[in-house]
């Protein structure tokens, strides 16, 4: 049997503020342990686990300039790289949406990227099962949680599961999920100082045939603090959706319970192609981002991402999982 497809998925935060240190990892592919100085945890895994693919996760909040989601994209990308030389050397970049209120001490502007969480969420489980819906065959997922901001790491870690929940039905799917020494507080020592990583949990992955749901009819809902306003948005929204997209939306429900239940002929008659409403959803989401560069640079999604994407997410992987 052909070795399963090793993949590194690894979140990180702003690498400018991450101070250097001597990191070590047991390694079971070098059968040693292997140190690294650097800045990013991960560095010293894509050298120890070797992964055939590898996966970053961080979030448009680095970026400074830009009039739409592309150039906060590649401006986060290049802030990264700036920060780290080990960004160029993953195969895949995901840059999600996210929230943050920084103040730049030099020229005391500031940078405001408003929103909800979920949507970083949302967008980080219809990247990943884009991703691993176009692999084949068993695979060995090492998940390093070391870096990020507060809710990166449990957001990615729920995403990242219920992923591989749904690829597990057809391949075999092992978890590690990797977390490193804090850096020490206050260390001023010239000698770098040593932190470990820490494997925190290694399971198989096997289906549970209970994925969320949602009996929502939007996969999108206004996001604005005044009420006119959400309003109004909301009805640019329901203008846009087709019959189609509507249907699609409905079918979702009966289409996920349906494998949950076991009922998979029950399966084959809802199942719609969810992917044409994800990409809508998506790309109305980008479409409705409004980026204002004035006395301050702020960042403000007209939408937010709802449960509903998220079921049409897992409903369209299944799909293009199990071949139904």
């Amino acid at each position: 049997m052909p070795e399963p497809l090793k993949i590194l998925i690894s979140i990180i935060g702003d690498p400018q503020h991450y101070r250097c240190a001597v990191y070590h990892y047991s390694s079971e592919t070098e059968n040693k342990e292997v140190r690294r100085m650097g800045r990013f945890s991960s560095s010293i895994l894509l050298d120890a686990e070797r992964p055939g693919k590898s996966i970053l996760i961080g979030q448009y909040t680095l970026a400074k300039r830009g009039g739409s989601f592309e150039d906060l994209h590649r401006e986060t990308v290049k802030a990264l790289c700036e920060g780290t030389d080990d960004v160029g050397r993953f195969t895949d970049v995901i840059i999600a949406p996210g929230v943050a209120h920084i103040i730049d001490r030099s020229s005391k502007k500031e940078f405001n990227y408003k929103g909800d969480i979920f949507n970083f969420y949302a967008y980080v489980l219809y990247s990943l099962a884009r991703i691993f819906e176009g692999l084949s065959g068993d695979v060995e997922v090492v998940l390093d949680l070391t870096h990020g901001i507060n809710y990166m790491g449990y957001l990615t870690l729920r995403a990242v599961n219920l992923v591989l929940d749904i690829y597990s039905m057809v391949n075999n799917v092992t978890l590690k999920i990797v977390n490193s020494d804090p850096y020490p507080q206050g260390w001023e020592s010239q000698a770098l100082p040593d932190l470990y990583m820490n494997v925190v949990l290694k399971k198989v992955i096997t289906p549970t045939l209970n994925y969320p749901t949602s009996s929502r009819t939007e996969m999108l809902h206004p996001y604005s603090d005044s009420n006119e306003e959400k309003e109004r948005l909301g009805k640019e929204l329901r203008a846009s959706l087709s019959t189609d997209l509507m249907e699609c939306v409905r079918n979702q429900e009966y289409f996920i319970n349906a494998i949950n239940r076991g009922a998979l002929l029950a399966a084959y008659t809802f199942a719609d192609d969810f992917g044409k409403c994800v990409d809508w959803a998506v790309n109305y989401f980008i479409e409705n981002i409004v980026i204002n560069d004035t006395q301050s640079f702020t960042v403000t999604p007209k939408y937010s991402f709802t449960e509903t994407f998220e079921s049409l997410v897992i409903a369209e992987m299944i799909k293009k999982v199990t071949g139904i």
